[in-house]
């Protein structure tokens, strides 16, 4: 889990793994306001978004709530859970 958590958070490495999201301009914390960047999958531009931090809990999940295109609304939470599995 801690390892998955370590991949998660580090921003700065995420285009390396994600196509799509790029990045946040600061640390995830609960309730604070931070901009999330994304490539647009058809211009290949950078589209930029704003969201509250509503979920944080170091090691274990972060989430946030914006506006996104079109008049839409972004809502993500990304939670690690441990499998029985192990």
């Amino acid at each position: 889990a801690d390892q998955v958590w370590a991949v998660l958070t580090d921003f700065e490495k995420l285009p390396e793994w994600s196509s799509s999201f790029q990045g946040v301009n600061k640390h995830m914390a609960l309730g604070e306001v931070s901009t999330a960047y994304f490539k647009n999958p058809i211009t290949g531009g950078m589209m930029e978004f704003t969201h509250e931090v509503i979920v944080y809990e170091e090691g274990r999940a972060f989430g946030w709530f914006g506006d996104a295109m079109l008049g839409r609304q972004d809502h993500h939470i990304f939670r690690i859970e441990k499998l029985s599995d192990g």
